[in-house]
């Protein structure tokens, strides 16, 4: 049993000179950040009878041969899982276009699951000619007009008549930032969001997608390593990840700031800016190394006010931090979260500089009045999770050893004590445990220090939060940015073989515990590990088997 991506090495080199992003190529990306291991599958693999009726197989925007068609529907008549993406060929509908396709950074309308729920979809989509059959979901046009999507043709071939993967590539990139705002002189991070302004910002839309994937696959008897850290031998309910800018302020403010979250016993991660364009910190190496010592992570505050948005300034600025401190940055954020250019710009030139990841992606709705404005949660690049990524169709949609780490609740605040406030950081804390998130409280030092300026609203958020998660009992992961990417970089490293209907085994290189979760509807569940642990939970409204492992190669074994 395994998960193909077809994958057609002429069309993707024709897309890709066309200047177009190529689909199949963000499935591994996708799929990775998921958990699941997945290789590509060719059309001479596909016709000399790889694919086996246990399988599961993607397509995107390709054309499939008959050939190759034909062998996929022999495949899916013998139980394999097809997962298609407007992909052309015998065995799909006929597509036509009901609007002229309105560009890359443009919003073409939205799907829903059958529900309320409006998740974006870029450029372009398709009617299935004709087609009068099962959908889980339908297409609302800008005009109104309703199409089916989500197509089924049949009980285990899933069509979307729209280029899912490539739309959640371009809203999780953004477009380019290369002009001032209203709000900035600069371009910044948070304008690169092409979602519509109206759009309901606390939808992680994403996710919601991914979701219907994830549960396909498990249906389909896939098994993933799920997307939180395990924590006492136990899977974690949910992570918060806390972190903040220096903006080379004030030696005290970082000091005090480090009391502060220590004695509540927190890790806290400080990106720190040099103080001009002679370099140096306000803090000392000593300062630096005893707030290590504590669980405390920093990273470099890359000024781009100052110095220039190149890779030159990016490697001037690295060098000061690795001169002045004696380690790498990993996870550094941009002071204002600069960007000038595309995003996968900045992507090459921190992992020149040896980034595994960044936090610069602020996902909240700008506010065009006021551009530091505080309590804000939003989604708007689609995920809460951390988010592996590829290039671009310029440099051939190559996937990047780089993962973004989200922002998506940036300075919570109590200011009055009224119910609302108090609900408001509740509210946050209940959805990430029901759906098993990554979740963070981004908080600059400055505004915990109590030295510039009023510590108690940012206080009181915070205590309130790590008060609300104990009186519910969750088992929480406490981490920083740095942390979270370490994670998210090792259970990538993890993957499956020989799975079968009746087990598998899982390669954990990393030396971490893990949660694996299992495929629906095991049970008499067995292992090799030396340590395990497994319980039932629900997520997201759905009972997830989830098992906990120890070791380097472990196999499960199961029956249905």
């Amino acid at each position: 049993m395994k998960i193909f991506i077809y994958n057609d090495e002429l069309a993707h080199k024709n897309k890709n000179q066309n200047g177009e992003d190529y689909s199949a190529s963000y499935i591994p990306v996708m799929l990775k950040n998921l958990g699941f291991t997945a290789e590509k599958i060719s059309e001479k693999d596909i016709v000399d009878g790889k694919l086996s009726g246990n399988d599961v197989i993607f397509t995107a925007s390709d054309v499939l041969s008959d050939k190759c068609a034909d062998e996929i529907a022999k495949a899916a008549e013998k139980g394999c899982t097809v997962i298609a993406f407007a992909t052309e060929g015998k065995i799909f509908p006929n597509l036509s276009q009901p609007q002229a396709p309105l560009g890359k950074y443009e919003i073409a309308g939205y799907f829903y699951f059958n529900d309320e729920t409006p998740l974006p979809l870029t450029d372009k989509f398709f009617v299935a000619e004709g087609y009068e059959g099962q959908s889980d979901g339908f297409i609302k046009a800008k005009n109104g007009e309703k199409y089916a999507s989500a197509l089924r043709l049949g009980e285990n071939i899933y069509y979307f008549t729209f280029d899912l993967p490539v739309s959640l590539k371009t809203l999780g990139d953004g477009k380019p930032t290369d002009k001032a705002t209203q709000v900035f002189h600069m371009g910044r991070v948070p304008d690169a969001c092409i979602l519509e302004y109206e759009y309901d910002y606390s939808i992680a839309y994403a996710d919601v997608y991914m979701e219907y994937i994830t549960n396909v696959l498990t249906k389909a008897g896939m098994p993933r390593i799920f997307q939180l850290e395990p924590n006492g031998g136990k899977a974690a309910e949910l992570v918060i990840y806390l972190g903040g800018d220096d903006d080379a302020s004030d030696t005290n403010i970082d000091l005090v700031a480090s009391d502060v979250m220590y004695e509540r016993g927190l890790p806290y991660h400080m990106n720190l800016m040099p103080c001009g364009l002679e370099g140096g910190f306000v803090l000392t190496k000593e300062q630096f190394d005893a707030i290590r010592e504590r669980g405390h992570d920093f990273a470099i505050h890359y000024d781009f006010t100052k110095f220039p948005y190149t890779l030159e300034g990016h490697k001037t600025q690295t060098q000061m931090y690795e001169q002045t401190f004696g380690v790498k940055s990993v996870c550094p954020v941009n002071h204002c979260v600069i960007q000038h250019g595309t995003t996968h710009d900045r992507w090459r030139m921190q992992i020149e500089c040896g980034a595994i990841a960044d936090n610069n992606r602020i996902q909240t709705k700008l506010d065009y009045s006021d551009i530091n404005a505080f309590n804000i949660i939003g989604y708007a690049f689609g995920s809460a999770f951390p988010r592996f990524v590829a290039d671009d169709a310029e440099h051939g949609n190559a996937e990047l050893p780089f993962c973004e780490v989200y922002a998506t609740y940036y300075e919570p605040r109590i200011h009055n004590d009224e119910p609302w406030e108090f609900e408001k950081v509740e509210g946050y804390l209940n959805e990430a445990k029901e759906k098993a998130r990554t979740s963070q409280l981004f908080i600059h030092p400055h505004y915990i220090s109590n030295i510039w300026m009023d510590s108690k609203p940012a206080l009181k958020a915070l205590d309130h939060a790590t008060a609300y998660i104990k009186e519910k009992g969750w088992n929480v992961v406490y981490c920083t940015p740095d942390h979270l990417a370490y994670w998210w970089h090792d259970r990538a490293k993890c993957s499956f073989e020989n799975v079968t209907e009746n087990g598998f085994t899982v390669k954990n290189p990393s030396g971490r515990d893990f949660t694996v979760v299992l495929p629906l509807g095991v049970s008499n569940i067995s292992t090799s590990a030396c340590l395990s642990h497994i319980e039932e939970r629900e997520i997201s409204g759905k009972k997830v088997k989830l098992l906990t492992l120890k070791g380097d190669a472990v196999t499960v074994k199961y029956t249905k």
